[in-house]
């Protein structure tokens, strides 16, 4: 229990934070192109409700951070409300319009002043996670690791698994499953996964040594399951490649690309009734960085 409360307040706060920074970069993406158009505004928040920390700058904005980290927004002089639906005083005489616009009110500006300002929020954010991406592009490079011929090395073994059980232990390498050869962690995953509650026999090598370990999958839906991860990849084995900073912007552009593509492959599954709302369409850009070091199964 105690492992599971610390698993989920720290999984709170990586979404809270997440999603601040998200919403940061988005609301300062309406409001760096409203200043340039003159647009008159009143608050920068991240976070609703009860202010927590404020204040206000030369030019009259508020900012401040609201007690519900859930969202955030730009509210412009003449907003109604934080979600700007529409203006304050609605008026249709012309030089009341003509005033409004020259007092920089966001509601009475020009067609293209407010197509910008409202585009601008979406576009900073694949700006910034194509450079987001190009970051860790540049600083961790490209796992080139070739694990087809890395061996069946495990890496860690799950509290209370059937590998615990058996005593399989973090570092013991499976060289056989019942007497067929494993070459790699991916045909020792296959061989377990199709063995669900039978009894199997595992050659490992352990601290060069040689042994024989019976343990019994469990069976999770249709796979078996016996708790371990890996591989456990040596750094003689690894292989990274780096980028230089135009190759990473492009990773960081095509890694984008490649999350927007898969959101709108599993939206259109979902209406075609190929798939359900409960799978996470695309991974984060913290489960992708964690993928490169550690296959977890």
């Amino acid at each position: 229990m105690p492992d599971f409360l610390g698993y989920l307040l720290l999984s709170a706060f990586s979404f809270v934070l997440v999603l601040s920074v998200v919403v940061f970069v988005h609301e300062l993406g309406h409001f760096q192109v409203a200043r340039w158009r003159g647009v008159a505004i009143d608050t920068f928040s991240i976070g609703f409700g009860k202010t927590l920390l404020g204040w206000r700058d030369k030019q009259g904005v508020q900012w401040k951070v609201g007690a519900l980290p859930l969202g955030g927004y730009v509210k412009f002089a003449d907003d109604a409300d934080a979600m700007s639906t529409g203006p304050r005083e609605k008026n249709d005489d012309p030089q009341a319009i003509a005033e409004a616009r020259a007092k920089g009110l966001f509601h009475a500006q020009p067609l293209l002043t407010r197509a910008l300002v409202v585009a601008a929020g979406p576009v900073t954010n694949f700006v910034f996670s194509i450079l987001a991406f190009a970051a860790i592009a540049l600083i961790m490079g490209r796992d080139a690791t070739d694990y087809a011929n890395v061996p069946a090395r495990i890496s860690a073994v799950a509290e209370a698994s059937p590998a615990a059980d058996a005593g399989l232990q973090a570092g013991d390498v499976v060289l056989s499953i019942d007497g067929r050869a494993i070459a790699n962690f991916t045909e020792f995953q296959a061989a377990v996964a199709a063995a669900p509650e039978q009894t199997l026999t595992f050659q490992i090598e352990r601290d060069g040594v040689r042994s024989a370990i019976s343990a019994t999958p469990r069976r999770e839906g249709a796979r078996g399951l016996i708790g371990v991860y890996g591989p456990l990849v040596l750094d003689s084995e690894r292989r990274i490649e780096r980028y230089g900073p135009i190759s990473a912007i492009g990773a960081g552009a095509a890694n984008t690309w490649d999350i927007v593509a898969k959101t709108g492959q599993y939206i259109g599954a979902i209406f075609a009734g190929r798939e359900s709302g409960t799978r996470s369409p695309a991974p984060s850009a913290f489960s992708m960085f964690q993928a490169k070091w550690r296959r977890a199964r």
